[in-house]
């Protein structure tokens, strides 16, 4: 009987020791399924979070592209203006140059004619002076 009251301490021992086993792996467990649950959460976090940065580099890429297609519009309007502007300006200049031109190519002209018939009234006074001498002279 003494060893029967032994062998059912040991076994009595024993199964504490296996209850006591038991419920260790039940909270390993339990902190397995927390720590598994967790980490689910993180990577469903992580998806969404990248989905979103996704959907925001998505959009600030097209926002970026609609603003460089306005600007470029913008600019090439504001180029083609400046252009027509400029057109306008040469001409008007070309025009002013040309007019100017023909002023002093009339004034010119009108100087000449002045001046071609001083040296007329010029020539007739020398020739004048030149036949009076002669006809003192002889």
């Amino acid at each position: 009987m003494i060893t029967e009251s032994i062998n059912l301490s040991k076994l009595r021992t024993l199964i504490d020791a296996l209850k006591n086993a038991n419920m260790q792996i039940k909270t390993l467990e339990k902190s397995l399924a927390e720590a598994e649950k967790k980490r689910d959460d993180a990577n469903q976090t992580a998806k969404n979070t990248q989905s979103e940065y996704e959907a925001k580099i998505t959009s600030l890429t097209q926002a970026n592209q609609q603003a460089i297609d306005k600007l470029t519009a913008t600019y090439e309007a504001k180029i083609s203006q400046l252009a027509e502007e400029n057109a306008a300006e040469l001409a008007n200049l070309q025009q002013t140059l040309a007019e100017t031109h023909q002023h002093e190519m009339d004034e010119l002209t009108s100087i000449n004619h002045e001046l071609s018939a001083k040296s007329e009234q010029l020539t007739y006074s020398n020739q004048q002076m030149i036949n009076r001498i002669r006809g003192i002279e002889s």
